[in-house]
């Protein structure tokens, strides 16, 4: 999938599903997902004791079903201070009236922050 498809689906999906393989079966966890510019953000609600996170990050390539297609992304952790504000932003602008938001800009879940890129698989 190009990048810029795949950007507007990021921009106008509300909650996308992780998939990953968990004791044999599938198991697809829904998330919330934003963009700033060109790029696209997630972050593990439950900061690194997320088991979707943990596989993500021992993996760095994963599907990630967005609107019921599944599309194989690379995920890079972000340590950037400007763009971790600028992705909670993007949840606080997305997401205004969500009673998760808080804690999906809060430092624990901020720390989390990936960025994704389809790639070619």
């Amino acid at each position: 999938m190009e990048m810029a498809t795949f950007l507007e689906m990021a921009k106008n999906t509300r909650e996308v599903r992780v998939v990953v393989q968990g004791s044999g079966d599938e198991v697809r966890t829904p998330i919330w997902i934003v963009t700033v510019g060109p790029s696209v953000f997630v972050r593990s609600y439950r900061g690194d004791n997320g088991s979707w996170y943990q596989h993500v990050l021992a993996r760095r390539t994963f599907p990630l079903e967005i609107e019921g297609t599944d599309v194989v992304v690379s995920a890079e952790p972000v340590t950037t201070a400007t763009t971790h504000d600028d992705v909670s932003a993007a949840y606080k602008a997305k997401y205004p009236d969500e009673p998760e938001t808080p804690e999906m800009v809060s430092s624990p879940v901020v720390a989390t922050t990936l960025q994704l890129v389809p790639t070619q698989e």
